[in-house]
């Protein structure tokens, strides 16, 4: 029988007691998705509170796993699509700590290795899933790989997951590192394991890790935008620790304590994914963007294209992906003033493009002039960041993005919003370095007089 969700010791109704050997996982032949991870953790807490059926499945209506870390969404199809996935897609599993091992070994498969990148065990996240219809609503039963079921459901040493926190982050990146640092939230040390950069970058990335990534851009693209959001969101505060030798890092682990006051979880709405899917854009594209820009400031993005599309139907956006791109990249202001058909092109490859400071390519180079830009914002004072702030707000008035939306940011000063960043970023670099700082010679240089 399945019963309704019963507080355990965290004192929580929806807290989910997930085995330690399961919380770092790397997908290895496709992507999973952010919502995906979040639907599993949902099928495993229903999972633990119902009587398995004959053959070792457990059944639930479609509608309660989405109910369950309160996402909305109009397609069934799309749920059915993470299950699909879950069952498809082979994982790596970790353990975090060689005590982890006397839950994760199996017969036959004994550790060789403290290295936590060799102790590791590959499987589908489900080994099996059936979709029926009972009084016309859509459910699913669902079967775990034999040899981990029970320690999927039973587990002997857990971690205490709250599943509406999770609900509340925006990222894969953000998830899977929330259910690490979970683990290790009343832990004496407050320290995670400690382990390489490699280790890190394979189970926070939600694809499978096709080349080496430099842990450099890994930390600044990914990481940090996932610790900024765990630490806004729920109730654990993150920081990183690394190890160096010399200029080189190491190891790396996380320090973890929880939070005085917990914030109220907000809800992570499927409407985002739907929207996207409306302009033919793909999930795990979607969340590459996401991963770069921040949800907010995807969603207007999807919002103007949508606006685009209404006001000049009979003029049809070609690729709305690299539209959305460049938007997202270059600006609102700047795109709005450009032709659908320039929009769609994509950016030149970086060997053809014109040579900007020796070999580096247009689009490097713009990033480079980003990362310099961002670097000087973060070194002003606050009231020295006000007046950049108040000069981009009175650039936008009058333009196409003077929205009361945009325009309730700068009230409420949340300039660190992507969008508003970007205006911001924008207003900073034309008045210390000219109207031309997109295009000029790196380093940027101060405009005399």
């Amino acid at each position: 029988m399945d019963k309704e969700p019963a507080p355990l010791a965290s004192g929580k109704p929806w807290t989910l007691r997930k085995a330690v050997t399961t919380l770092a996982i790397a997908p290895q032949t496709e992507s999973l998705t952010r919502a995906g991870r979040l639907a599993y953790n949902v099928m495993i807490f229903k999972a633990q509170r119902m009587e398995a059926d004959g053959e070792g499945g457990y059944s639930a209506p479609m509608s309660e796993i989405v109910k369950g870390y309160e996402a909305t969404t109009r397609d069934s199809s799309r749920v059915r699509s993470y299950i699909e996935q879950m069952c498809t897609t082979l994982v790596t599993w970790f353990p975090l700590s060689a005590s982890d091992e006397a839950q994760a070994s199996i017969a036959g498969l004994e550790p060789t290795s403290d290295d936590p990148r060799e102790n590791s065990r590959i499987f589908t996240l489900l080994a099996e899933a059936r979709f029926s219809r009972r009084a016309g609503e859509l459910w699913v039963t669902w079967f775990y790989p034999p040899t981990i079921r029970d320690m999927v459901i039973e587990p002997s040493r857990w971690a205490q997951l709250d599943i509406k926190e999770m609900a509340a982050l925006s990222t894969y990146a953000s998830i899977a590192l929330y259910e690490i640092c979970a683990r290790y939230k009343d832990a004496p040390g407050g320290l995670t394991n400690r382990a390489p950069p490699e280790f890190w970058t394979k189970t926070l990335r939600h694809d499978p890790d096709t080349k080496p990534r430099e842990w450099r851009k890994f930390k600044n693209e990914t990481l940090k935008p996932a610790i900024a959001e765990i630490c806004q969101r729920t109730s654990l505060d993150v920081r990183l620790v690394e190890y160096k030798q010399g200029r080189a890092v190491t190891d790396v682990q996380f320090a973890v304590k929880r939070k005085q006051v917990q914030p109220e979880a907000s809800p992570v709405d499927l409407s985002l994914v739907e929207n996207a899917a409306d302009f033919g854009i793909r999930e795990r594209e979607l969340d590459q963007l996401v991963h770069a820009y921040g949800e907010k400031a995807v969603q207007e993005g999807i919002e103007l294209l949508r606006g685009r599309t209404r006001a000049q139907p009979s003029v049809p956006i070609n690729n709305p992906l690299n539209y959305l791109r460049k938007l997202l990249r270059t600006g609102a202001g700047r795109l709005l003033e450009e032709p659908a058909e320039a929009a769609d092109r994509e950016l030149a490859p970086a060997h053809s493009a014109k040579p900007v400071h020796g070999p580096v390519g247009e689009a490097d180079a713009y990033l480079q002039r980003v990362r310099q830009l961002n670097e000087e914002l973060d070194a002003l004072t606050p009231a020295e960041f006000e007046v950049y702030a108040e000069q981009a707000r009175k650039d936008l008035v009058g333009t196409a993005l003077d929205t009361p939306a945009t325009m309730k940011r700068f009230a409420n000063r949340q300039y660190r919003s992507p969008v508003i960043l970007e205006f911001v970023r924008n207003a900073y670099a034309t008045a210390r370095y000219g109207r031309d700082w997109k295009v000029a010679t790196l380093p940027l240089q101060v405009v005399q007089g």
